[in-house]
């Protein structure tokens, strides 16, 4: 997750997009993940991740 998170960082910020920060919500939350890896998130983790992009895009007022 934080080469993830540090990659699109970067390339956010070189591309002028706005950047949502996914390490500081996921980091020590395992029971986010599924158990076979660190990667798969369960469904209340696809759920957090959705609802940490539409608070960007609220609060960015990239829609109306």
């Amino acid at each position: 997750m934080e080469l993830f998170n540090t990659t699109t960082q970067k390339i956010a910020e070189k591309h002028f997009i706005p950047f949502v920060d996914q390490q500081a919500v996921f980091r020590g939350r395992p029971d986010l993940f599924e158990p076979q890896d660190t990667v798969h998130m369960t469904p209340e983790g696809i759920t957090l991740k959705a609802r940490l992009f539409f608070d960007k895009i609220v609060q960015l007022k990239l829609l109306e």
